[in-house]
């Protein structure tokens, strides 16, 4: 499993207790992460030229079967410039998916709806079998925040192992 802007590792360390020794977890993030007992930890800037090099590094060349990210921009309260950012931070997960998620792999990330949100199902009506959006109770009910869980990858529908969804940045 690979989660991504995994800081402060709460993610890391739930899946961790969860899979024991039948799995690895790497958790990656721009910021320092304190070691947490049987998880990978990487410092990678996600949106650096070498961010998938170091990853397949790190990964030993093989695919993960789970990409989990609960990275979120900092708002600003331009809708303009904090929808930029979203979708600069979703292009560079789909990217990271196509570099290192298996066939069949699952992906789940947080993300905020807006008017683009039709942007997303479409890239993952294309490349899953099946996805849907979960908003956790926990969430609160005006929150633009929700998750978006699919699984079923399927790398060959994307069309030149580019995702319909471009950096804006």
């Amino acid at each position: 499993m690979l989660d991504l802007g995994a800081a402060p590792g709460g993610w890391s360390q739930y899946v961790q207790r969860k899979i024991g020794t039948n799995g690895r977890v790497v958790a990656v993030d721009i910021n320092a992460i304190q070691p947490i007992d049987g998880v990978e930890i990487i410092q990678l800037d996600l949106a650096a030229a070498d961010s998938i090099e170091r990853l397949s590094e790190k990964l030993q060349q093989r695919k993960a079967h789970v990409v989990l990210s609960d990275m979120a921009p900092n708002i600003t309260g331009n809708s303009a410039i904090d929808s930029r950012n979203y979708f600069d931070i979703y292009a560079a997960i789909f990217r990271i998916c196509h570099a290192v998620l298996d066939d069949s792999g699952s992906l789940v990330f947080k993300f905020f709806q807006t008017d683009e949100t039709q942007i997303l199902n479409k890239e993952c009506a294309l490349l899953f079998e099946s996805y849907r959006i979960h908003k956790p109770k926990a969430s609160r009910s005006a929150s633009q925040e929700a998750y978006l869980v699919a699984s079923g990858y399927r790398p060959e529908m994307a069309a030149d192992g580019r995702p319909l969804i471009e950096p804006l940045g």
